[in-house]
């Protein structure tokens, strides 16, 4: 098999997103007193906003020690990372995110909410007789080594609230609308990237 750096998929416990959950509520609680992280996200959705810097450094001391196993099973990325500051999306029905990707080394995004099933969308999907039904999912899309366009979905439903993804930051990614319900469907995301070397004394 050729190498390729792949991505790391992750069970996240309800401990251990016990602060994500009590700063996402507190967010959620009243979209007006929080900061919109607009400016930088691609998403076309009205209510995506930073996380505090206590949610940040938790996450950063959670998701290092993966970013390194990611790292070491293939090194195209540095390895002494920090995480930049973190967002999470309330997505919408009909809201989407077209393909983008992200700056830095790695990315990641952690479900917290996903209100729907897979036979739930298909259900209320406008497409759901096309032979590619996507409402809903989220996508990576990338180059094969025949120089062909490949999509990757990941079936993503309700059963994956708290798992999370560890992905290169360049890699091309699209998160489609949803129609079944009129619930947020919520995560967050946030990038790895390197850290600046120490100033010499």
């Amino acid at each position: 098999m050729m190498p390729n750096a792949g991505y790391i998929e992750h069970e996240l416990t309800e401990k251990q997103l016990r602060q994500v959950w009590t700063d996402v509520e507190s967010i959620q609680a009243d979209f007006s007193k929080a900061t919109r992280h607009q400016s930088e996200v691609v998403g076309n959705m009205a209510h995506t906003y930073l996380l505090s810097e206590k949610t940040r450094l938790h996450l950063e001391y959670l998701l290092t020690p993966l970013a390194r196993k990611l790292h070491d099973g293939f090194p195209l990325f540095a390895r002494d990372l920090t995480l930049a500051p973190c967002w999470v999306n309330f997505q919408q029905k009909y809201e989407f995110q077209p393909i983008h990707h992200h700056a830095g080394e790695l990315s990641f995004v952690i479900w917290l909410k996903i209100p729907y099933t897979r036979e739930e969308e298909l259900a209320a999907n406008p497409g759901k007789y096309a032979n590619k039904a996507v409402s809903g999912e989220f996508e990576f899309t990338y180059t094969d080594i025949l120089g062909g366009l490949t999509q990757k979905q990941l079936g993503v439903e309700r059963g994956w609230e708290g798992r999370m993804l560890l992905f290169p930051a360049r890699l091309n990614h699209q998160v489609y609308p949803f129609f079944s319900t009129d619930e947020y469907r919520i995560s967050v995301s946030g990038n790895f990237v390197a850290r600046p070397p120490r100033a010499r004394k």
